[in-house]
């Protein structure tokens, strides 16, 4: 007695009248089943890729991050290079003129000392 409830359950269920329109249904429900079932697993594995593709543009937008970073200090860099460098010419500038200032003081100075030793010569002379 309970197969035979069990059946009329089934056939209620689906709303079969006899036994092709039970076997049609059936067929059709797990199809239904079937196609649900891999509507939910193309979704999970489209979720799966889209989380993929996140962390791999997370990971070039580090990446990118880092470079732009790494590019900035390579500026930063060359710019105090840069400065270095130029306050090196002016340093060697600035000792060259103190060496042509020197040669010309040095210069006078000869100039000075003989005129006056000219000077001395010449008053011992006339004495």
């Amino acid at each position: 007695m309970s197969d035979q409830t069990s059946k009329k359950s089934a056939f209620k269920i689906l709303d079969a009248s006899n036994h092709v329109s039970f076997a049609v249904k059936m067929e059709q429900a797990l199809e239904n089943i079937q196609d649900r079932s891999i509507e939910r697993i193309l979704s999970n594995k489209s979720q799966v890729y889209i989380e993929e593709e996140i962390r791999r543009s997370r990971i070039l937008l580090r990446k990118s991050q880092k470079d732009n970073e790494a590019d900035e200090a390579i500026r930063k860099f060359q710019m105090e290079r840069e400065e270095f460098r130029r306050n090196q010419e002016k340093l060697r500038a600035e000792r060259e003129m103190m060496r042509v200032e020197r040669e010309s003081l040095r210069s006078e100075k000869l100039r000075l000392e003989t005129a006056l030793l000219r000077r001395q010569l010449d008053s011992q002379d006339s004495r």
